[in-house]
């Protein structure tokens, strides 16, 4: 539209003509070649060791930041120059990445997006008003320019460069032929693939290089998907002469495609053969940049389950530069279960439930005289007995040994079940709230009678002195209500014959065993409910079985 054609001069740009065109030419393409065999052999070589040194520290925000890296070395080169070296790259980094950083386009787990500040309003002299304004640009830009240092590298650059070369990885790595320069070169790339995504040396030929050859799934909705070449034959075996599927679709051609008739239990049977693909199975999608393991794709935990107390317990602060990777083994309406790599640890996220818990067989206290005694002083001190005694509920008593007794009530104003343990000699009383942790009701220590007699250190509630009948501290607050709220469950597996071990957090210990131990060892049940105690070590961390 603007009408100024082909030959319009453009400030800076200098068209070569006459006759030392060529030459220049000629001296251009040198200095490119020089330049494009510096970046892949010296700079490459240099970034490649960096890689593996970050990997060997568990250092992922480094290792992101150099794969980022290494995939822009073959940001330019042309569809006919991809060689291996370049198909490793560019599809390991895009793996890597994909399960070990955090896009900017990610939203949280539970909170919502932040919204953006508001720009401020005009108050003040003009003057003041520009300058508040100035103020939130130069902010807003400084936000743009840390997320784009996360990876020293524009992130969109990244999507553009890979969606750029998708079409000529797949057309170099399409096909089911198992031997040949093409099946070779696709076995080098996916090897490359699963070294780079399980952390270990790029470099090195290992296991994962005996695996077998790779191939590409059959079908129309399968391409760029590739697997091993013992699970691809079992997957095309699904659709051979005499397999389910071949029966299901000649019963359904028999029937004129309809439902009666023998092809319903064919196509039963098939179904059930398609949605039991063997759990050995390793994919890596080119077209989404994905590896799964076990059909199921690996990816971050996210920072808020890593930030969460009982998962600090266990595992320590988390640490952004060695962020766990996990695999999400099932979901279901309630439960969200992953399992961590690496570890032998499972988590299990629970959503809060509602339900009250169970009612447990009791009695009138009546048939424990001494349980009563011991209650009556108390009611003056705790608003919640006092509050049962005028309504004429009481505690119902669920069961005596010796001199103890374990009561229960339900706070009317609350709705929170209450459990009493009472001591018979020295007197005492301690109350527990029950609440709900991962399906499993649980006792945590809300209120305490006599400091000096409980086996939990209180830390929270009001402190205060009883007189009678002799002075004593007595510490917490009976009336601490229960709110339903989302759980999280940890438990692991150390070897095959030892059964599930289920993390009990030391709240749910406080009050029943002495604060040593609940202070200096991290405690996990077995299935019949026998306790395993492992003492922690001065960073926090189990250093083993006691």
């Amino acid at each position: 539209q603007s009408g100024c054609g082909p030959r319009a001069v453009l400030r800076g740009l200098e068209v070569m003509e006459g006759a030392d065109a060529d030459a220049r030419w000629r001296a251009l393409d040198a200095s490119l070649s020089r330049l494009r065999e510096r970046l892949h052999g010296e700079v490459y070589e240099r970034l490649e060791a960096w890689f593996e040194h970050a990997i060997g520290r568990k250092d992922l925000r480094t290792a992101c930041v150099v794969c980022a890296h290494l995939a822009l070395l073959f940001e330019n080169v042309r569809p006919s120059e991809l060689d291996t070296r370049a198909m490793q790259w560019l599809l390991s980094s895009q793996v890597f990445l994909t399960h070990n950083f955090e896009w900017d386009a990610e939203a949280p787990l539970t909170a919502a997006a932040p919204r953006p500040s508001p720009r401020p309003s005009p108050k003040g002299t003009p003057a003041q008003t520009r300058e508040a304004g100035a103020q939130a640009e130069s902010a807003e830009a400084a936000a743009k320019r840390a997320a784009a240092r996360q990876l020293r590298i524009p992130q969109s650059q990244l999507f553009d460069l890979w969606q750029r070369h998708r079409h000529a990885l797949l057309r170099a790595l399409g096909g089911r032929e198992t031997r040949g320069a093409r099946a070779e070169a696709r076995s080098a790339v996916m090897a490359h693939v699963v070294r780079v995504v399980a952390c270990s040396s790029p470099r090195t030929n290992d296991a994962h290089e005996a695996l077998g050859p790779w191939r590409e799934m059959r079908g129309e909705r399968n391409v760029g998907r590739f697997v091993l070449g013992d699970e691809a034959s079992a997957l095309s075996a699904r659709s051979a002469p005499g397999s389910a599927l071949s029966a299901a679709s000649a019963a359904s051609a028999t029937a004129g495609g309809g439902g009666g008739g023998g092809g319903g239990d064919s196509y039963e049977a098939w179904l059930r053969d398609e949605c039991s693909i063997d759990a050995t199975q390793q994919e890596i999608n080119v077209q989404l940049g994905e590896m799964t393991l076990k059909r199921q794709a690996m990816r971050m935990l996210e920072k808020e389950v890593a930030a969460h107390h009982d998962f600090v317990a266990v595992f320590g602060e988390p640490n952004a530069q060695a962020r766990h990777q996990c695999a999400e083994v099932k979901r279901s309406e309630h439960r969200l279960w992953v399992r961590l790599l690496g570890t032998r640890h499972d988590v299990q996220i629970w959503t809060p439930d509602s339900r009250p818990p169970r009612a447990r067989r009791a009695a009138m206290l009546s048939s424990a005289p001494w349980v009563a005694s011991i209650l009556e002083p108390l009611q003056a001190q705790v608003p919640l007995l006092r509050r049962l005694s005028e309504n004429g509920k009481g505690l119902s008593l669920i069961e005596v040994q010796g001199d103890h007794a374990l009561c229960s009530t339900t706070d009317e104003e609350s709705g929170t079940l209450k459990e009493v343990i009472i001591m018979r000699v020295p007197p005492s009383a301690h109350i527990f709230n029950v609440v709900e942790h991962g399906r499993r009701w649980l006792r945590c220590l809300e209120y305490s009678s006599d400091a000096a007699l409980c086996l939990g250190e209180l830390v929270r509630g009001p402190l205060s002195v009883n007189p009678k009948p002799q002075p004593h501290w007595q510490v917490g607050d009976a009336d601490v209500p229960y709110t339903p709220k989302a759980s999280l469950l940890l438990t692991r597996s150390l070897t095959k014959d030892e059964p599930v071990q289920t993390f009990v957090p030391e709240r749910f210990l406080r009050g029943l065993l002495p604060e040593a131990l609940v202070a200096a060892y991290d405690f996990w049940q077995r299935p019949d409910g026998s306790l395993v105690g492992e003492l922690r070590s001065a960073d926090g961390k189990a250093e083993g079985d006691d």
